[in-house]
């Protein structure tokens, strides 16, 4: 891990809570809508070719939901937890009216496990299958139903609107013709 000033400052105070200086609703959105649009196609590529993206289309999953739901708590509290489990991320949002079907708590439970694929396992990991994008999609949308009408804009409007812009930062900018080397050089 490279440690700068702000790494080791973070470090240091042990911080527990990012807060809108760190990042927007519709940033955390943003990544949540991508992670699931490519948790999608790493299913579909796993279904169809090979079942190696299983994994990382599994962690996307988890992350997409995860994303979502600090969101949320973003919006309602101001600030969210720098946590990755599902379930404490969810339980603030059961308290403001936020509720879940039967089925999609359940999967929300399996799901959270997802996050240790991150990591290379050898055992303890959770099963995964290639069918389990229609749980992870259908939480999703569950979800989406009953989040703050804003939140709800914030997803529509990167599903719809593809931006190369993330949290401010240009993704894949355009070249810079000055540096590139002159045709004659060769």
């Amino acid at each position: 891990m490279i440690m700068n000033s702000r790494n080791l400052f973070c470090w240091n105070q042990k911080r527990k809570v990012f807060t809108r200086a760190e990042c927007s609703e519709s940033d955390l959105i943003q990544y949540s809508v991508d992670h699931l649009e490519a948790a999608k196609k790493l299913y579909d590529l796993s279904g169809h070719w090979t079942w190696e993206y299983l994994h990382s289309a599994a962690f996307l999953s988890h992350l997409s939901i995860e994303l979502l739901l600090k969101a949320c708590i973003l919006y309602f509290e101001k600030e969210f937890p720098a946590d990755h489990d599902l379930r404490r991320l969810f339980r603030p949002l059961r308290k403001k009216g936020i509720e879940l079907s039967a089925q999609n708590k359940k999967w929300l439970n399996y799901l959270n496990r997802f996050n240790t694929l991150r990591y290379p396992d050898r055992g303890t990991g959770p099963e995964i299958d290639v069918n389990n994008w229609n749980e992870t999609k259908s939480l999703f949308e569950e979800l989406r139903t009953h989040v703050p009408e804003e939140i709800r804009k914030q997803i529509i409007l990167h599903e719809r609107y593809r931006s190369n812009v993330k949290s401010g930062k240009t993704i894949w900018p355009e070249t810079n013709k000055a540096n590139e080397p002159d045709a004659g050089d060769g």
